[in-house]
């Protein structure tokens, strides 16, 4: 059957600051007013339009979640935002692409991000199979600078703007080698204080951290969890995709949810990676499934995990494995 392979380049600061893009099941908002492109939200078509509080989000929330160790320029504050080195960079570009074979589709949207203090390019990917409600987001660094760069932690995705965690549940799934996904739910408010006001008048920030522990991403806890809106019934059901350590932090920022996903860090796993000029690193997928309650994400996640097993046609339109 013939393929399909729709794309376009904008080289320069696009003319929309505000860009959706998705297809029928999912639509992904982003804000491009500022230095650097933000991830608004994420949702279903159909879904109620966000009230206005919910437009507001903290711009201190950029694409991605990066800590350079030795890169002390932003402090502790900088860390929750995802540090002073996220926040550095600044839109280059975007790439958006529709690759479709087999009656398969992939909907694909990359931002090219740099940072001119360290040289530091970073290459967001996002990905969505046609008519399924996920999202799932990786990051690719390159070091375009003169001098080595340590990486202690990049996330996979960094996703602002949920509801408030007084709304919301969060489900975890407990997992040992004799007692497998044992499922248990809490209000996030349980877990993530309110911590209302920051010292210096602006939004307080407030997170509960879990991490995978061990060789196995499975040893202590499944590498998914889920929220769920306790009123509504919305739900968004994670995974990290990775096969050594994870992190998953779900917090508060500026009065709404914020959720980041990512493979090992240095704190938790002391794991670090060392890009030499010219090296490159890519993180693990994370995918965000979303659905009318746990049910309904873990349905659209089941289709997700379907579709990415077979083999979609790349950028250069031959088939192979995403």
């Amino acid at each position: 059957m013939p393929q399909q392979d729709r794309h376009q380049w904008t080289d320069s600061f696009p003319w929309s600051l505000a860009y959706r893009w998705g297809h029928s099941a999912l639509t992904a908002d982003f804000d491009l007013s500022g230095d650097t492109p933000r991830l608004l939200r994420v949702r279903r078509p159909g879904e109620p339009e966000p009230r206005p509080e919910e437009t507001e989000t903290d711009p201190s929330l950029p694409l991605v979640d990066l800590v350079l160790l030795g890169d002390d320029t932003g402090g502790a504050r900088a860390r929750f935002a995802g540090t002073a080195t996220g926040g550095r960079l600044t839109y280059r570009a975007h790439h958006s692409t529709y690759s479709c074979s087999d009656n398969a589709g992939l909907h694909r949207l990359t931002f090219e991000l740099h940072d001119p203090a360290t040289g530091l390019t970073a290459f967001v990917a996002y990905e969505s199979p046609d008519g399924i409600p996920v999202l799932r987001s990786r990051v690719r660094l390159r070091n375009d600078g003169t001098g080595p760069l340590t990486l202690r932690s990049v996330g996979s995705l960094l996703l602002g703007g949920l509801p408030s965690p007084d709304e919301l549940s969060v489900l975890r799934a407990r997992d040992d080698r004799l007692a497998k996904c044992r499922w248990y739910t809490e209000p996030l408010r349980d877990s993530v204080p309110d911590v209302g006001q920051g010292a210096h008048g602006g939004a307080g920030h407030a997170a509960a951290r879990l991490a995978g522990r061990g060789g196995r991403p499975t040893d202590g806890h499944l590498a998914m969890g889920a929220l769920q809106h306790r009123t509504d019934g919305r739900g968004w059901l994670w995974q990290i995709e990775s096969a050594d350590g994870w992190v998953r932090e779900a917090g508060e920022s500026a009065g709404r949810t914020y959720l980041a996903l990512g493979g090992p860090t240095y704190d938790e796993h002391q794991w670090r990676q060392v890009l030499q000029p010219g090296a490159e690193f890519t993180t693990e997928w994370a995918a965000l499934a979303l659905g009318a309650g746990f049910d309904g994400a873990l349905a659209a996640l089941t289709s997700y995990r379907r579709a990415v097993r077979r083999p979609y046609p790349d950028h250069t339109g031959s088939r192979g494995p995403s």
